[in-house]
């Protein structure tokens, strides 16, 4: 399927997301608006949130050759660890979702490594980096860690004022920009026909099983979600993850659906 992913949805830059990321803190330090870079000739643009600015500040003072290679690595070893940590076979490092987000560069893996860590501060720097990280938290009932990222979040407002005043001040565009060059959505039912039964099924599922309804909202339903977001379905079922991790639109929510149909008629049958 990783072969298929990339002979289909071709082509893609190496390290492009890591880097525009950096590039994004760079243009901040100098002054400039972080939500003006893109790469790829304009296709993707940033779109992080203040905080996310500020988490690649680090990445920044380096050269972007060595910033480079210091996301790969650390993407790596954050892969390998939620492999070990949820205790997966290995086979899902070569799946699309872990190879695609590391041959981007995309932090996706390094926060889904402080989200599994289960520490409310690691929790907390995994919002900062990437805030769709928060509905997992809730879904597993880890209220310490929100609290602890809505604390975070409150004071980068105090303390960013002017870029959390730049970013609201042309958050429709970023909005606006992230439906389009993900191609309406990305891989989740956001903004598509399927959006509504998508919801309802995430309703039903949490109406008996919380913390997975929790784990699968940001693959089902976030908007803009890649298809590295589909590690977030890894806690809570791995078929499912096999299911959501192809090049094909529209396939998370469709597995979605049909998983919690069969979780509910399972619910119910007598025991």
């Amino acid at each position: 399927m990783t072969i298929w992913y990339f002979a289909t949805n071709g082509p893609l830059g190496w390290l492009a997301d890591g880097l525009l990321y950096r590039r994004a803190a760079v243009t901040w330090l100098a002054g400039g608006d972080p939500w003006s870079i893109s790469e790829l000739s304009d296709k993707f643009h940033f779109a992080g949130l203040p905080p996310t600015v500020v988490a690649f500040v680090p990445f920044a003072l380096l050269p972007e050759a060595v910033a480079g290679a210091v996301m790969l690595a650390g993407g790596i070893a954050a892969a390998v660890y939620v492999q070990r940590r949820l205790g997966l076979p290995s086979w899902v490092l070569v799946s699309p979702p872990f190879v695609v987000g590391l041959y981007v560069a995309n932090p996706h893996m390094i926060t889904m490594a402080l989200l599994v860590a289960g520490r409310p501060w690691l929790s907390a720097l995994s919002a900062a980096v990437k805030v769709y990280t928060v509905p997992a938290m809730i879904g597993d009932r880890r209220w310490r860690d929100v609290a602890l990222t809505v604390a975070v979040y409150a004071g980068s407002v105090l303390l960013l004022r002017d870029l959390w005043a730049l970013y609201f001040s042309q958050a429709g565009t970023i909005s606006g920009r992230i439906l389009v060059e993900t191609g309406g959505g990305g891989f989740s039912a956001y903004a598509r026909p399927m959006m509504i039964p998508t919801m309802v099924a995430l309703g039903l599922l949490a109406t008996f099983d919380w913390r997975t309804a929790g784990w699968l909202a940001v693959p089902a339903l976030w908007p803009g979600t890649q298809v590295y977001c589909a590690t977030f379905i890894l806690p809570v079922s791995l078929p499912l993850f096999l299911a959501s991790s192809t090049p094909i639109f529209g396939a998370v929510p469709f597995a979605v659906i049909v998983f919690v149909i069969w979780r509910w008629f399972h619910v119910r049958q007598p025991r």
